[in-house]
């Protein structure tokens, strides 16, 4: 316990962003299990054509000092230190969330991936946040993933 409370004062002004990030992924968790699709769908937002996505997308650069850099860092740690309590789509909602609330766009990404078996119906869902050509949430997979709806 001592060595985790160390390491939280030691990231100094990333400390603000995570702690931001697990508020708003908490956040995104209650209004997931608790609500019916119905209600909290309008938070997906607008719906946008998929083929304005870029093609080519990149994770953020490591060595940048910036924003998306910090976000997704931010995001990953919960998702490393939580598990599966969050799914990719609390993330995402919680990356857009942050972005819209420092006045970055970001569009919501739903994407699906049949798990390389052409006669099986066994398809895997995966939400991702675009900021550019930046992929800042649910970065680890979206490759294998095909865009099915946007939403800004």
């Amino acid at each position: 316990m001592i060595r985790f409370v160390t390491r939280f004062v030691k990231l100094g002004s990333r400390r603000q962003i995570l702690i931001e990030a697990l508020i708003r992924t908490s956040f995104a968790w209650v209004m997931i299990k608790s609500l019916p699709y119905s209600v909290w769908k309008r938070w997906l937002g607008t719906a946008v054509p998929i083929d304005t996505l870029p093609t080519e997308l990149s994770r953020p650069d490591r060595s940048a000092d910036c924003l998306l850099v910090d976000i997704n860092w931010a995001h990953d740690a919960i998702e490393r230190r939580m598990g599966s309590v969050f799914t990719c789509l609390m993330l995402a909602f919680s990356s857009r969330a942050m972005l819209r609330s420092r006045g970055q766009l970001g569009v919501l990404v739903l994407g699906l991936d049949r798990g390389g078996q052409k006669l099986k119906f066994d398809l895997r869902a995966h939400a991702w946040v675009v900021s550019g050509e930046t992929v800042i949430s649910g970065g680890g997979s979206f490759k294998s993933h095909h865009a099915v709806a946007a939403f800004s």
